[in-house]
């Protein structure tokens, strides 16, 4: 309803967009882009590293994570059998799963230790420091079956660390695929483990994009620039339509000196 009267829409990826106007009747006139932001400083390569040693983890394990709610669709099952691909050719490598308990942790659970990687896995039942999450892995992992321009891989690639990503929603918008990470099919665990030990086994190439995608997360998805475009919107939408009285009055106030009729009077002695 709100999106049928409203003077505009925001999406935070096309393909959000393509959702408003496909499924919301959004006029594309009425239809506004306006990524996400990430705190580039919160996340950032320079991150604490502590939870490594927490952990109890080497700084030769390579750790691949997820930080995700456990919901049906973020498909923790595929990240567990993602994991069973890659430790059998890398038993090395470690993984990190973290949110909160929506339903799908008791089944992501078994199946870790049905695979026998318990000893390689660990959970955070959500994090109010997802920073620290994001500075013990080596690589992001995304398995949902849809999204739409993810937080997390926004955090991850601030801190560096390069993702790959499953082709839905406004991941391929996020992810440069070949430049800061891989997109793969969705529902294709094979696809996401060739990709995870290609950056096992070539270093140059993870490094490489390591630093592309904290310069895309810098250049493109940063939080001034998120702020900076819906200030612009504002702006423009108030030159256009005339304001009703109420946003008019506090347009004013914001931009003019208050008038001594508006400073109240001293209160009776």
């Amino acid at each position: 309803m709100a999106t049928k009267v409203s003077d505009l829409a925001i999406g935070n990826c096309e393909a959000i967009i393509g959702e408003m106007v496909t499924l919301d009747g959004v006029p594309e006139s009425r239809a506004q882009l306006i990524s996400n932001g990430v705190d580039t400083s919160r996340f950032s390569p320079a991150g604490d590293c502590s939870l490594r040693k927490e952990l109890g983890w080497e700084k030769g394990n390579f750790v691949f994570g997820m930080v995700a709610n456990f919901l049906h669709y973020k498909r923790h099952l595929d990240f567990v059998r993602v994991a069973a691909l890659i430790h059998a050719v890398h038993p090395e490598s470690r993984f990190l799963l973290a949110g909160e308990d929506r339903g799908a942790m008791g089944p992501a659970r078994d199946a870790i230790e049905k695979a026998g990687l318990g000893p390689y896995t660990k959970i955070l039942p959500g994090t109010r420091e997802p920073e620290r999450a994001f500075a013990v892995m080596n690589a992001y992992i995304c398995t949902s079956q849809t999204e739409g321009l993810s937080n997390s891989i926004l955090e991850a690639m601030a801190s560096g660390v390069p993702v790959i990503a499953t082709d839905v929603g406004g991941n391929r918008e996020a992810v440069a695929d070949g430049v800061t990470g891989f997109v793969v099919p969705d529902h294709s665990p094979q696809a996401i483990a060739r990709a995870a030990c290609e950056l096992v086994d070539n270093p140059d190439l993870l490094l490489r994009l390591s630093c592309n995608a904290r310069q895309r997360a810098q250049e493109v998805f940063s939080m001034e620039k998120m702020v900076r475009a819906h200030e612009q919107l504002y702006m423009r939408l108030l030159e256009e339509k005339p304001a009703s009285n109420w946003a008019q009055l506090a347009w004013s106030r914001l931009t003019k000196a208050p008038r001594k009729s508006d400073v109240p009077a001293p209160p009776a002695a």
